[in-house]
């Protein structure tokens, strides 16, 4: 996996126009997602297709080792659990090159998706990292965390964007916060916070609806349906700032010009 992150920085460098990545490219390694989108905030239902999405884009397919959706593991809304489902599955078969074995339904299938990602962490060393998105309540990753071998958490690296994200779990259910995380020995990046630039007006999505690329009507239909004031993705803003760079010098402050930029190259 790491080889294939090496030539498409290379293939990167050589092709791609300039600006478009100004930040960098993927820093290699694997990655997880773990998500709500079943209760409280719709966003995910959005954010989970264009995650995916830019995954695919980038030919980043092999390296989504996890993604687990519904991971408000307390309460949920059967309906939104199985759009949360269409945004993820559906998604990844619109674009192609997932392996569906790494999606997770984690209300429904909690010991598997927590067994699942521990599995990946215990995968972990120094040539093969894996970034941790946390897009939702931290609980299934602490959980994940906690049953991990600790030689190997150091590999992990677990981003977060949302002050309520990081302390739901803890605040309202007793859980696991943001903060634990280092003392369990991962790496914890807090970025800025993406729905300044990403949470906005549906017309600036807009090109998403125009296209004449089905997959981007895909994507525009999934952020009508989560039914939000404004088309809401800003989980996606992670992934964004991970493919570009990460760490080394990855873009913080997505937009929709940004996504269509990068979407549309």
């Amino acid at each position: 996996m790491l080889r294939k992150s090496i030539i498409y920085a290379l293939i990167s460098a050589v092709f791609f126009p300039v600006g478009l990545f100004a930040q960098g490219v993927f820093p290699g390694g694997r990655i997880a997602i773990s998500s709500d989108g079943n209760y409280h905030d719709r966003d995910d239902i959005a954010a989970t297709a264009l995650s995916i999405a830019l995954l695919a884009k980038a030919d980043l397919q092999d390296n989504l080792v996890y993604y687990g959706h519904s991971d408000h593991i307390w309460d949920t809304h059967k309906k939104r659990e199985e759009e949360m489902r269409v945004s993820s599955e559906e998604t990844a078969k619109l674009y192609g090159g997932f392996d569906k074995s790494a999606f997770h339904n984690a209300k429904s299938e909690t010991t598997a998706a927590v067994n699942a990602l521990t599995e990946q962490i215990d995968a972990s060393s120094k040539d093969d990292i894996l970034w941790l998105i946390g897009a939702g309540p931290m609980e299934v990753i602490g959980k994940a965390i906690q049953k991990s071998d600790t030689t190997q958490r150091k590999y992990v690296y677990v981003i977060s964007h949302s002050k309520w994200n990081n302390r739901h779990a803890a605040r309202d259910h007793g859980g696991y916060d943001f903060k634990d995380f280092e003392e369990m020995g991962v790496n914890p990046i807090q970025i800025k916070d993406q729905n300044a630039g990403t949470d906005r007006p549906y017309e600036e999505y807009g090109w998403m609806r125009d296209a004449d690329d089905p997959k981007l009507n895909w994507l525009w239909k999934r952020g009508v349906l989560a039914g939000k004031k404004k088309f809401d993705p800003s989980d996606a803003g992670m992934v964004y700032w991970l493919i570009t760079g990460g760490p080394d010098g990855g873009d913080e402050k997505a937009n929709p010009e940004k996504f269509r930029k990068f979407l549309t190259k």
